[in-house]
C-alpha cells in the first residue's frame, strides 16, 4: 500500500503547473453502492474509497484508459522523467487486493485518483 500511494503522491508533486503551488488533497469515505457496480466488485462486500486529488497540470480525460497501461506516458522523458510503470503498478496492487482505480481529470485543472478497497481483505483464506 505505500508503494501505491507513495506513487500518486509522487505524480500529484511531478505533474504541477508551473509557478503554481501545489496542493494534494486526500480523502476517505465508504464507496456507494453505484460506484462497487461501476467497478463490478463485490456487492456483498464492504469498500472504501480514497481520493487523491491534485491541483496539477492535468490531462485530457480521453487518455484516461492509457495511464495505467505499462510503459504508457502522456509526455516525453524530457517534459517529465520517468518509467511508465507507476500507475500500471498501482492498478497492479489494487488488484491484488481486490480493489480498482480510475481517474478524473482536465487539463490545467488537476487530477483526481479515486481508489477502491475492501474493508476486509480476503486473499488466501483471510487478513
Amino acid at each position: 500500500m505505500s508503494q501505491l500511494f507513495g506513487n500518486l503522491v509522487s505524480n500529484a508533486l511531478k505533474y504541477t503547473r508551473p509557478g503554481i503551488r501545489p496542493e494534494i488533497d486526500i480523502t476517505a469515505q465508504t464507496a456507494g453502492e453505484s460506484e462497487i457496480r461501476l467497478h463490478a466488485l463485490d456487492l456483498k462486500a464492504a469498500y472504501i474509497k480514497i481520493e487523491v486529488r491534485d491541483n496539477g497540470i492535468g490531462f485530457s480525460q480521453e487518455y484516461a484508459h492509457q495511464i495505467f497501461h505499462i510503459f504508457q506516458r502522456l509526455h516525453s522523458n524530457e517534459e517529465y522523467s520517468g518509467t511508465g510503470i507507476g500507475l500500471a503498478m498501482c492498478r497492479k496492487i489494487l488488484q491484488n487486493h481486490q480493489g480498482e482505480i480510475s481517474v478524473s481529470s482536465q487539463e490545467g485543472a488537476g487530477t483526481a485518483f479515486s481508489v477502491i478497497l475492501p474493508l476486509v481483505h480476503k486473499k488466501n483464506g483471510g487478513l
